[in-house]
């Protein structure tokens, strides 16, 4: 029974490490979309006036798209892993606890 308890603490925290790396893309996607509008301009603000705060926004916007892909890698790895380790430990251990059926 410890066992068993210990992987599914292991898969609670595979499962909070893949919901943490969703919730940096939905933030860094929002950060390149802000970056974007700034950059741009509205009509009551007409944008950056220096090319330096241009520039600057152009590298945040550029460091949030690598951020996105970062959190992207990390989300295929913990599917990843998850998969491994679920198919590894956790089935077999449902299946000779008599909690699964074999197909």
């Amino acid at each position: 029974m410890m066992a068993f308890m210990e992987l599914m603490r292991l898969k609670i925290r595979i499962l909070t490490s893949t919901g943490l790396s969703g919730y940096v893309v939905i933030l860094s996607v929002l950060k390149m979309h802000f970056a974007l509008l700034a950059i741009e301009g509205t009509e009551g603000n007409p944008g950056p006036v220096s090319a330096t705060q241009t520039m600057l926004l152009s590298d945040a916007g550029m460091l949030e798209v690598f951020t996105l892909l970062g959190a992207v890698l990390h989300f295929f790895g913990d599917i990843a892993v998850f998969t491994y380790y679920n198919l590894r430990y956790i089935q077999p251990t449902l299946f000779y606890t008599g909690q699964v059926e074999h197909i």
